[in-house]
């Protein structure tokens, strides 16, 4: 049976991605500059979370899940290859009747990555809670919201500064 107040508490981590997109609704104006500083702070703030939050929990006090977590870091760095290899050859789907720029390549790219990793976040977060609310299932939902604003942030500010309506 589900707790509805775990379901409550995974969507609420899930809705923090469009909290991150709210910037994005004023950056129209901003210089490229601008825009580079806040995608960069951005990036260093999921990283951080990631390496500091996300990693450790999942790999336990003793490391014992030190080879789960290496597999699924180097599944992550294989989807990114293959996305990288593939993506050229989409021409038109994003802007039709337009080949890709290096820039729309780099946001695809981005957006599909946060699509992917989403599904992951989503297990964990469910896994975290397994039997009910408990502190470690809300340190890790904690974690994955935290990172999520940023998500947020990193794929609407690209899409907005290409000409992407709101």
């Amino acid at each position: 049976m589900l707790d509805p107040q775990v379901v409550l508490l995974t969507i609420l981590v899930g809705l923090t991605t469009g909290l991150g997109a709210v910037p994005a609704l004023f950056i129209k104006g901003t210089t490229q500059r601008t825009r580079d500083i806040l995608i960069g702070f951005s990036a260093g703030l999921m990283l951080s979370v990631t390496t500091f939050n996300l990693i450790p929990e999942a790999m336990g006090s003793a490391q014992e899940n030190l080879p789960q977590v290496g597999v699924g870091v180097a599944l992550g760095v294989l989807a990114l290859f293959g996305l990288s290899a593939y993506l050229p050859h989409i021409h038109g789907v994003m802007i039709p009747d337009k080949s890709l720029t290096k820039a729309m390549k780099t946001t695809l790219i981005l957006v599909a990555v946060m699509i992917m990793h989403h599904f992951p976040e989503g297990f964990a977060t469910g896994t975290a809670y397994y039997g009910g609310v408990t502190l470690f299932g809300s340190t890790v939902a904690l974690g994955i919201a935290l990172q999520n604003i940023p998500e947020g942030f990193i794929i609407s500010a690209p899409l907005r500064s290409q000409g992407y309506s709101t």
